[in-house]
């Protein structure tokens, strides 16, 4: 690990954490469970000084927080302490950045901490109503692809993505949804092993026999047509053949905080070899193993 910049929000890792607060902020929670969110998304940082974002984390929430009128007392308390005694700078130094890189560092530290001692609150807007489901549980739903590769949803249309030229077809079925915290959408889905030539039918799913469960992701509406999502049909999920099969999924929390989109989860081209244990963790022999069909 080097120095990448001056900036507090040079690297990845703090551009993620300033995505994760503007999400959390506009739930209607208190400001220590808006902390506690945002620490179950990157715990190991949070809570490990010897972690090398553990300064970053609270420097960003305390900065992220202090934009939005928010200034949570744990929070105050560790990035002032961080700021402080130096040692945002002196990890910046440990990877080889210069005096004038330090100082304005500092400086920016600077405006922070003087925006943590004023600390004027200001009224936030939140979300009034939960964020909609844009697939139910049980959909099967086709998606274009090229090389297995969906649609990026995060290119407002196809023709911009480099190298995408549609060669077949991705299945998924959705397995799970839901909200975190009662307003942040998530969705789980199996996908069907290798993209196809032609859209699948109904009938010919249960014959297929490899499906791998996704990690959790999100899905707006924009990235639901982007992706140009399209319903087959419906199964029924099997709750307890779920569960029996897999009882240690992933929590959804981290992706629905993050809003990390499912489009992350929709390559079905060729994947690295797994071993046994991975496979038995993350495949279906068989739709049938965890739905049936919806009027079973």
């Amino acid at each position: 690990m080097g120095f990448w910049g001056v900036s507090l929000y040079s690297g990845d890792f703090a551009l993620d954490l300033k995505s994760a607060v503007a999400a959390v902020a506009r739930l209607p929670l208190k400001d220590e469970e808006i902390v506690e969110a945002l620490r179950s998304t990157e715990s190991a940082a949070a809570d490990h000084a010897d972690d090398p974002d553990h300064t970053t984390f609270w420097l960003v929430l305390a900065d992220q927080l202090a934009r939005r009128g928010l200034y949570p007392d744990e929070v105050r308390k560790r990035a002032l302490e961080i700021i402080d005694g130096g040692r945002d700078t002196e990890r910046l130094k440990s990877l080889g950045a210069r005096e004038p890189d330090l100082r304005k560092r500092r400086a920016q530290l600077a405006e922070i901490k003087a925006a943590l001692v004023a600390a004027t609150p200001k009224a936030r807007k939140t979300l009034a109503k939960p964020q909609p489901l844009v697939m139910s549980e049980g959909e099967v739903l086709v998606y274009p692809t090229s090389a297995g590769k969906p649609i990026n949803p995060y290119f407002k249309s196809k023709s911009l993505i480099p190298n995408w030229h549609q060669d077949g077809f991705g299945t998924l079925a959705v397995i799970e949804t839901g909200h975190v915290f009662g307003y942040l959408a998530w969705l789980r889905v199996a996908t069907l092993d290798g993209a196809r030539a032609e859209p699948l039918g109904m009938d010919a799913i249960w014959q297929e026999p490899l499906w791998t469960i996704c990690r959790p992701g999100t899905c707006s509406p924009p990235h639901f047509r982007r992706m140009e999502l399209q319903r087959i049909g419906k199964v029924s999920i099997d709750r307890d053949a779920l569960a029996g099969l897999f009882p240690n999924l992933p929590s959804p929390r981290s992706a629905a905080i993050i809003d990390k989109s499912i489009a992350n989860h929709l390559n079905v081209g060729p994947k690295p070899a797994l071993s046994d244990r991975q496979r038995q963790r993350e495949a279906v022999q068989g739709l049938a193993r965890i739905a049936r069909p919806a009027n079973a």
